[in-house]
C-alpha cells in the first residue's frame, strides 16, 4: 500500500509539473484584458493603450483596455483581485495604488504585496515645484528663504496622498520645515487653476501638468523632485543637486496581474512589456507626457515596489496623514 501511495505521489508530481509551462506555451489563446484605474486621455490611459497595442501585435492577440475609475485607482485594483490567476486579466497600476493607498485606508480592499504578482515597472514621471510669477520666488533658494521667514506659506497637489502631496511632505520632512501648509485639491487641473489665479503660491505638480504654463510664462519652476533631471526641463535643478542629497519622490506606473499566475506566463507579459517600453513611438508618446520608461524585471518590480511602500507608509505615519 506504501508503495502503491508513493507511486500515485510521484506520477502526481510529474503530471503537474509541466502544467504551468503547458498553460505558457498555448498562452495567449484569447483577448487579454488591461485594467486602468484611471479615465480616458489621463497619463495612466495614454500609457496603458499605446503599450496594449505594441503588445497586441507582440502577442497576437486583442490587448483591451478597459477603464475601471475611483478610489485612487484602487477599484481596478479591487477588480483585479477577484480575477482568474491565468494570466488574461493585468493590470496597469501606479504607484498610489500600490504603495500608498493601502496606507491611508486600513479598508482597501486589497493588500498589493499579498494580492498582485508583479510583471514590470512601466514608466515614472517627476514631480516639479513650481511657483506663481508674482510672488517673486524664481528658485529654489528663494522658496527656502522665503520658508525661513514665515510659516504662513502653503503648497497645493492633486489631492492627499497624491505624488505631489507625498513629495511636499517629504521636502517639509527633509529640510524640517514645520509650516508650509499642504492645500489638497481634486484633481490637477483645479490645483493648477488655483495656482494660475495666485489662489495658492505654490503647487508641487506632474511635470505634464506644469510645462505649457512654465513656457508660457505664467508660472517658474523652481526645482524637480526626481534624481535625476527631466528631459522635457532640463535647465531645472533637481532638490539633489540643490542639497537634499538622495530626494527621490516620482510618480510611476506598473504592471500586475492576480497572485498565482503562473511564472512562465509572467515571464512571457513582461518581455512583451520590455519590448514595447523600447519601442520608438511608445517611447515619443510618453516622452511628450514627460515620462521615462522604466523596464524591469519581475522581481525588480516587486522590490521596488515593497521600497516604495515601506518609504512611503513611514512618511504618512510620521507626518501623520489623513484621507
Amino acid at each position: 500500500m506504501k508503495n502503491l501511495l508513493l507511486a500515485i505521489s510521484a506520477t502526481a508530481i510529474v503530471t503537474a509539473a509541466p502544467l504551468g509551462a503547458q498553460a505558457a506555451d498555448d498562452y495567449p489563446s484569447k483577448p487579454i484584458t488591461m485594467l486602468i484605474g484611471f479615465a480616458p486621455g489621463g497619463g495612466s490611459d495614454i500609457v496603458g493603450r499605446v503599450i496594449a497595442s505594441h503588445m497586441a501585435r507582440t502577442l497576437h492577440t486583442k490587448v483591451i483596455v478597459e477603464n475601471k475609475v475611483g478610489a485612487g485607482g484602487g477599484i481596478a485594483a479591487q477588480a483585479l483581485t477577484r480575477d482568474q490567476p491565468d494570466g488574461y486579466t493585468i493590470m496597469l497600476s501606479t504607484i498610489g495604488a500600490l504603495a500608498v493607498n493601502p496606507h491611508l485606508d486600513t479598508h482597501a480592499g486589497y493588500n498589493p504585496e499579498k494580492d498582485f504578482s508583479c510583471i514590470s515597472l512601466a514608466a515614472e514621471l517627476p514631480v516639479v515645484i513650481v511657483a506663481n510669477t508674482a510672488t517673486g520666488l524664481n528658485s529654489l533658494e528663494d522658496l527656502d528663504a522665503a520658508l525661513e521667514k514665515t510659516n504662513t506659506l502653503s503648497y497645493g497637489s492633486s489631492g492627499i496622498g497624491s505624488a505631489g502631496h507625498l513629495a511636499g511632505e517629504l521636502y517639509k520632512q527633509m529640510r524640517h520645515i514645520q509650516g508650509f501648509t499642504h492645500v489638497p485639491y481634486r484633481g490637477g487641473m483645479p490645483a493648477m487653476n488655483d495656482l494660475l489665479g495666485n489662489n495658492v503660491p505654490i503647487l508641487f505638480s506632474a511635470i505634464s501638468e506644469v510645462v505649457p504654463h512654465i513656457r508660457g510664462g505664467k508660472i517658474k519652476a523652481l526645482a524637480v523632485t526626481s534624481l535625476h533631471r527631466a528631459p522635457l526641463l532640463p535647465e531645472v535643478k533637481t532638490l539633489d543637486e540643490s542639497g537634499l542629497a538622495g530626494f527621490n519622490a516620482t510618480s510611476w506606473y506598473g504592471f500586475v496581474a492576480p497572485v498565482g499566475t503562473p511564472a512562465p506566463i509572467i515571464d512571457k507579459l513582461n518581455k512583451a512589456i520590455v519590448a514595447a517600453l523600447a519601442d520608438k513611438k511608445v517611447v515619443e508618446v510618453m516622452s511628450r507626457s514627460g515620462m521615462t520608461p522604466l523596464p524591469s524585471s519581475p522581481k525588480e518590480m516587486q522590490d521596488y515596489m515593497t521600497s516604495e511602500s515601506e518609504k512611503w507608509g513611514k512618511l504618512i505615519e510620521d507626518a501623520h496623514i489623513r484621507p
